[in-house]
């Protein structure tokens, strides 16, 4: 992965400054005509630059357009690695502030590095284009699962639905820490992988906060998922962005959004009266749990100062999945207590328990001992899934099997270090994981 600094693009945007310059110092431009200009122009160019190698990268399809870009589906010509590959019309922006958004975008790319968002790349400018290289995500987006099942009328899992809250939480909490706000956060701007692990993208709106800052002001966002906050104009935080988690959440859930009323046709005026106000239909208390509602409820709280921030958020899903972990694990203990989750879950996840695994596993180096002996890629956590399309299903029989035979190895030749309690945690975890193999098998 190339590393971006901004004096690789002083160049360019010095070359702007120039060419600018004359049209900054003219009279003012209406922005709807410059943007009528720049969109056939830019469709136009999605024909023209199917199949053409630029850097590295071959452009394979244009996959949608903004206003001043195009996002394309690219291969790495060196590797064969995808990538999703975006085109910023970025000389043809007469406004100095969208060329200033287009620079910060890619510096908040560079500033962020965690498991669950778009992990970039590089980013250059090249024929008077500048090009942003980020993870490619084979499943689309969140927006387009949700669309998949209106159109086949099936309800998304509640454990999905936690483990996609759990995923994007920890995002955005990891934003926190380095103190940077999406501000845009919608099914549209989280997108899913070859391996349904969820990818927070799209930071175009996106806000980088100083250690001194502790509010932002400008009245950016998609309306549906605005918080009340930010649309009455005062300032805001973090939890703004947990209220767009909430109400993603709910869509997640009910297959559309809290606050948009499918009988009519809204205003804006009427959109916002109805998320100032608060009040949305309630889930179904019969296919949805009380802690996933009271976790919505939690997080589309109108005052912020009641509202649940991020880390009650991560903190709140990962106690409710250890529970499902347990509960699956152990139907006679605490029978009473589990009674009700346990008739929503007939069955462990093997998703949960291969979390658990692969943990393990790097904390015993696998990729160094176990990959290469076995000339085996890296376990997505959904390898072993009942339905994963990643392998055959004798390929991961095989897998099974070595990755068992090693762990065995490493058993033995380390026994003497292994105490018996550990000893024994680690039979049981083996024995449980064991189990669930064969359940999912059957």
């Amino acid at each position: 992965m190339s590393e971006m600094h901004p004096s690789h693009l002083l160049q360019g945007q010095s070359q702007l400054n120039k060419q600018t310059s004359n049209v900054n110092s003219a009279a003012a431009i209406d922005h709807s005509q410059v943007v009528q200009q720049a969109r056939p122009q830019i469709i136009a160019e999605k024909s023209e630059f199917q199949d053409k190698v630029v850097r590295d990268y071959r452009i394979i399809k244009p996959i949608g357009e903004g206003k001043f870009s195009v996002v394309f589906k690219a291969q790495k010509v060196s590797d064969g690695t995808q990538v999703a590959l975006k085109l910023i019309k970025i000389f043809d922006m007469n406004d100095q502030k969208q060329r200033d958004k287009c620079m910060k975008e890619v510096k908040l790319l560079e500033k962020l590095h965690h498991e669950f968002i778009i992990s970039y790349i590089e980013s250059f400018i090249e024929e008077n284009e500048m090009f942003i290289v980020v993870e490619w995500a084979e499943k689309g987006d969140l927006k387009q699962l949700i669309r998949t099942a209106q159109a086949k009328q099936t309800f998304i899992e509640e454990r999905r639905v936690w483990h996609y809250l759990w995923q994007i939480s920890n995002a955005l909490k990891h934003m926190q820490q380095v103190r940077v706000m999406h501000r845009d956060l919608k099914p549209a701007n989280i997108f899913i992988d070859a391996h349904d692990n969820l990818k927070l993208g799209d930071l175009g709106l996106g806000r980088d906060f100083t250690s001194q800052t502790m509010e932002a002001f400008s009245r950016v966002g998609t309306p549906l998922y605005m918080s009340p906050e930010v649309l009455q104009g005062n300032g805001y935080d973090f939890k703004s962005d947990v209220w767009s988690l909430g109400c993603i959440t709910y869509e997640l859930c009910a297959l559309k959004n809290p606050f948009k009323d499918e009988t009519k046709k809204m205003s804006l005026y009427d959109l916002f009266t109805k998320i100032n106000s608060g009040v949305y239909a309630p889930l179904s208390a019969s296919r949805y749990s009380s802690e996933l509602r009271y976790l919505i409820d939690s997080m589309l709280r109108v005052d912020p100062s009641t509202r649940v921030d991020v880390n009650d958020v991560v903190n709140y899903c990962e106690k409710h999945i250890t529970q499902m972990v347990q509960a699956a694990s152990n139907p006679d203990q605490d029978s009473h207590n589990s009674s009700n989750l346990m008739r929503r879950i007939s069955r462990m996840d093997p998703v949960l328990i291969m979390d658990d695994i692969i943990e393990k596993l790097h904390l015993l180096d696998y990729i160094k001992g176990f990959c290469p002996k076995y000339n085996k890629k890296p376990i997505s956590r959904t390898y072993f899934a009942v339905g994963s399309p990643q392998e055959p299903t004798d390929e991961k029989v095989r897998c099974f099997v070595e990755l068992s035979y090693w762990l065995m190895s490493l058993g033995i030749n380390s026994s003497k270090q292994v105490t018996p309690e550990k000893g024994s945690q680690d039979k049981r975890l083996q024995k449980r994981s064991d189990n669930i193999w064969k359940q999912e098998s059957n």
